[in-house]
Order: structure tokens, then C-alpha cells, then sequence
């Protein structure tokens, strides 16, 4: 058998990406997929993975895939490790302090990931090696339609539902607006890529520039979908959320267990002692974005920055989320 191994990083619009590209990737080579979100941000004890909160399908049609402790087992009881692209992963396989080397060229496949974009699009050939680990960062190509596979675990999926139906939340009821404060330096945020900081305090330089821009998209597509629906806040910020109700006097905030403060370029890099002083934990937050991502995928539409990628994937994946995720 051969295998790929999908090292997450970052939040959940980077690592939704790269998931779909390690997604279009496995099916064009028929290789196993492995899942290994045991990082940082995704958890702190270096057990939880991927697997804890969400599955890929595993219909004839679709990507095969192995759990990342099976494959493990496999991995250091047979010469696998010989047979490993990057070869620098074959001792580090089993350590979960790797986010820091997803952006190293030596931990990367050739290209920064381009490669396995040109293998899928059957460009050229398939590495030779059993085991090729792609780190998720950098280039990525993907189609929305894969997200169709990727299915949330029964208790999530339940506890989501449940969350909507205390909140009255059904399917193409009601609007949202989507208010990204991890990568704005006025609200407290950080992006690490110099390029995209530029870019985006050039575009957002202050609040109120910020605010004018969601609000004539949000009217845009009022004036296309005229008929009345609640509309809803998603935000990573309750300030921000905050301003936006203070300065337009419209919308409801659906509010986190993480609700002070900013962390980084978002609340995914918080840590452990962060979370815990606002009565949050790593799970809380993982969950809590899944579900921001339902209510998303479940509005008539979604208003935003026109940056974020987590906005930006749950208006191109709506059509494509299985029931799982769906409120009704």
C-alpha cells in the first residue's frame, strides 16, 4: 500500500484548503490518506488529531484512508521509513511538535506542494516512494466538490444541530455577517506573512475603512435576496462584533467561550494558559469553529471582508456539504 500524510497547520480555512488538496491528490494516485492534525493549534496534547471531530468518506468513489495511529503501527515496524518523501520525515514521523518545519523548504515537497497539484492533474508521474508527507502550507489547488466527503462525527454533528435549533437557526432562514479580527493589527490580530500583512492594512487600514467595505457588501446582496431574514455576526472578535452592532445597530452575535482578546492571527493559536484563564479549552474552540462553519454554510448568504478564506470557503462549499452538516 502507499500512503500520503497530511500535516495540518494553522486555522480552519488554511487547513481546509490543503485538506482538499491532499483530498484531490489521493484519489488521482489511489494512495491511503492519513490525517496527522496533532499540531499546535489543532490540539495540545499531541494525541487529538483529525479524526476526533471529523472522517472522510470511504465510498468506492471516493478517498481511501487510514488512521494516523494504525499507520504509525505500520510505519515503525516495517521498512516504510525507507520509502519516505520528504527522506527527512523518516525520523520524525512521530513527533507532533512540527508546525514550525511545515514552512521549511526541507520538511516540504518540490515546489511547496506544487508538485502534487501537477501529479492529480496527471501532468506528470507519481513519486516513487510509499510514503510522501505533504506539509500544509504554501501552493494549493483543490476542487470545492471534495469537501463532500469530509464528514463531522456524530457528536459534533448532533451537538451543532443542537446548537442550531437553540438558536433557531435553519437552513437559508437567515443572513450573516462575517467579521475577521485575527488578521487586522488595529483589532488586536497578527498575520506572520509580511506580503498578506501589507496587503491587508493597505486595504483595512483602520475600522472604519473595514466597515464600509462588509457593509456595501452586505447591501449588495440584500438588494438580490430584498425578502427579510435574522442576521447573524460570526466573528473571532466580540469587540469587533460589538463595533459593528454599535455602529449599524443591526445583526445578533453568536458569542464563544473565548471572549477577550485576541490571539495571534486568530483564536486557534491561543494556548493552553490562554485558554484556560477564559474558561475555554483547545476542544471548545475546535468545535466552536465547525460551527461557525455550519452557520455559514446553512445562511442564505454570507457577507465579508472578501479576504477571509474561512468566509470564502463556506460560500464555495455550501452546495457541495453532506448532511452532516446541514441544519435541516
Amino acid at each position: 500500500m502507499r500512503y500520503v500524510v497530511f500535516k495540518g497547520t494553522a486555522g480552519w480555512g488554511d487547513r481546509l484548503q490543503c485538506l482538499l488538496m491532499a483530498i484531490r491528490y489521493a484519489k488521482a494516485t489511489g494512495r491511503y490518506l492519513v490525517m496527522d492534525w496533532r499540531d499546535i493549534e489543532w490540539a495540545h496534547n499531541g494525541i487529538e488529531n483529525f479524526d476526533d471531530y471529523l472522517h472522510l468518506s470511504s465510498q468506492t468513489d471516493q478517498v481511501k484512508t487510514m488512521d494516523f495511529r494504525a499507520f504509525l503501527n505500520i510505519y515503525q515496524n516495517t521498512d516504510l521509513r525507507q520509502s519516505t518523501l520528504p527522506k527527512v520525515w523518516r525520523h520524525q514521523m512521530v513527533r507532533h511538535e512540527f508546525k514550525d518545519w511545515l514552512y521549511m523548504p526541507l520538511f516540504c515537497l518540490p515546489d511547496h506542494g506544487k508538485a502534487i497539484d501537477d501529479i492529480a492533474s496527471f501532468r506528470r508521474e507519481d513519486f516513487e516512494e510509499d510514503v510522501v508527507v505533504y506539509a500544509g502550507t504554501g501552493f494549493r489547488s483543490f476542487a470545492y466538490a471534495d469537501f463532500g466527503c469530509i464528514t463531522l462525527n456524530r457528536w459534533v454533528s448532533e451537538e451543532i444541530k443542537q446548537y442550531a435549533k437553540q438558536q433557531n437557526l435553519a437552513t437559508k432562514a437567515y443572513d450573516v455577517i462575517h467579521l475577521r479580527g485575527g488578521s487586522k493589527k488595529w483589532a488586536g490580530g497578527h498575520v506572520a506573512l509580511k506580503s498578506l500583512a501589507q496587503q491587508i492594512d493597505t486595504q483595512f487600514p483602520d475600522l472604519n475603512v473595514y466597515f464600509k467595505t462588509v457593509f456595501a457588501k452586505y447591501q449588495e446582496l440584500k438588494a438580490k435576496n430584498p425578502e427579510e431574514r435574522r442576521l447573524c455576526i460570526v466573528s473571532d472578535s466580540k469587540w469587533l462584533a460589538e463595533q459593528w452592532i454599535a455602529t449599524y445597530k443591526i445583526g445578533e452575535y453568536l458569542d464563544h467561550s473565548f471572549k477577550n482578546g485576541m490571539e495571534g492571527s486568530g483564536i486557534h493559536e491561543a494556548n493552553e494558559v490562554a485558554l484556560k484563564a477564559r474558561g475555554s479549552s483547545k476542544y471548545q474552540v475546535n468545535k466552536e469553529s465547525l460551527r461557525d462553519f455550519a452557520v455559514m454554510l446553512n445562511a442564505r448568504f454570507v457577507a465579508y471582508d472578501g479576504v477571509s478564506l474561512f468566509s470564502a470557503l463556506s460560500n464555495s462549499c455550501a452546495g457541495t456539504a453532506n448532511d452532516s452538516w446541514k441544519f435541516n
